[in-house]
């Protein structure tokens, strides 16, 4: 990013509360900035160089000084995924500033949003800084809402155990019991004054000032003609390009592996190289859910596949995500995909439409002596079907990404320690672990 950004600048979407703050563009990106938080809409903006370069003139801008701040919130929601969220109340204005950073930009969100904190509380106090989302967020959780239902069940065995006599307290004083310890789980979202900076630490991502983790996946003939050697080829972010590194030769120092490129081989993605990156997964009956990436680079025929082992997602997917970042900063977002190729989108809705029409050919000529609601019984079930996958495959199909938001689908959830009701259900169900 050019000087207008700095390089802890962290991305968000725009919303109606920062649109009536005079920000303008889809995105509106925040950094700290002597001592004060500046956001700048990305309208007007474009790549220049290979950095993105901001407008405050077309876009807007405004700063936030820390002595204006009455209450700064910091938490993270559930609802849709996780999503962390910073609420920002100034003196003299009645409704707050909410900023919801992307995920990509979960790092520097961290250290911008740790940083003003401390200005914050240096200027008028601890008591100004807040950790929690709201007591609505605290209460209806997925897993208090999981009481009603509980309640219905003691309810149900209250009945049950007239005769038992004090067995009957069972039932209570486990539902109590339940209650209490999910109150507890979800105290993390109840609004509370901080007494040091470091009770950030739970409502905040977790960060790495130097890199992203690396992940790991199985080294293919693709990988191999590229020079790579070795069992598993490590991925890394550094300095916004990729690099590939074969295992080969590596060893063992202090629990810590050590790379060695002399015999493994290293190969560099610069972001400003990169054609078009394609990410996606693909889902098999006996292997489960699989995700993968294509990298096409300019002047090379041949595109890099990387597929990470499934012990591997969580730093796939912060990996993937940051390195799309960089390359929708330098070249535009035209230039990464969802899906990895037509054929396989549609490959499923195409065989299970030829049975749907199969089951309608049946159904008109051969069913003729049938009642209408026994004809109508034999297709419905292949069409419902064809209709899920075909809606399925619109997810598969490539195409250009508006925002990269667009990837939270595509790619594993994030958990950074605190893994959702819905991320658990995803672990449950969307894929078999290595």
């Amino acid at each position: 990013m050019n000087a207008e950004t700095s390089l802890a600048s962290f991305q968000m979407l725009n919303n109606d509360g920062l649109r009536a703050m005079g920000l303008a563009g889809e995105h509106v990106w925040g950094a700290l900035r002597d001592g004060a938080l500046t956001l700048h809409g990305d309208a007007g903006g474009a790549a220049d160089g290979g950095d993105f370069v901001l407008r405050p003139d077309t876009g807007g801008a405004l700063r936030i000084a820390a002595a204006d701040v009455v209450r700064l919130r910091v938490g993270y929601g559930e609802r849709n995924g996780l999503q962390y969220r910073t609420v920002i109340w100034r003196a003299g204005h009645v409704q707050p500033l909410r900023l919801c950073p992307s995920r990509q930009s979960w790092n520097p969100y961290t250290q911008t949003i740790r940083g003003f904190a401390a200005t914050v509380a240096g200027h008028g106090g601890m008591h100004r800084v807040e950790a929690g989302s709201s007591i609505v967020e605290a209460f209806l959780g997925p897993q208090l809402l999981a009481i009603v239902p509980l309640a219905g069940l003691w309810l149900v065995l209250d009945q049950l155990m007239i005769a038992w006599g004090w067995a009957r307290l069972l039932a209570p004083i486990a539902l109590l019991a339940l209650f209490i310890g999910l109150i507890k789980w979800r105290s993390s979202h109840w609004p509370r004054r901080i007494r040091d900076l470091s009770s950030l630490q739970d409502v905040l991502p977790g960060t790495n000032n130097t890199l992203l983790p690396p992940f790991q996946m199985a080294i293919g003939d693709g990988l191999i003609k590229l020079g790579l050697a070795g069992d598993n080829v490590w991925a890394t972010l550094r300095n916004g390009a990729l690099e590939l590194e074969g295992d080969k030769g590596s060893v063992a120092r202090d629990g810590v592996l050590v790379l060695r490129r002399e015999e493994g081989g290293c190969l560099r993605i610069a972001a400003s190289d990169v054609t078009r990156l394609s990410v996606g997964y693909f889902e098999s009956r006996y292997a489960g859910r699989s995700y993968m990436a294509a990298i096409c680079r300019s002047g090379v025929p041949e595109p890099v596949k990387l597929a990470p082992h499934n012990h591997q997602w969580e730093a796939y997917s912060q990996t993937m995500h940051a390195f799309a970042a960089r390359i929708a900063e330098q070249g535009g977002m035209q230039r990464i995909e969802t899906g990895l190729s037509k054929l396989d989108a549609l490959l499923a809705p195409v065989l299970i439409g030829l049975l749907a029409l199969g089951a309608i050919g049946i159904s008109l000529f051969a069913l003729t002596h049938e009642p209408w609601w026994g004809r109508l019984l034999v297709p419905v079930f292949p069409v419902a079907l064809f209709l899920v996958f075909l809606k399925s495959s619109g997810r598969h199909w490539p195409r250009p990404i508006r925002a990269l938001a667009d990837l939270d689908g595509l790619l594993p959830p994030v958990f950074n320690g605190k893994a959702t009701f819905r991320d658990k259900l995803f672990i449950l169900f969307g894929g078999r672990r290595r």
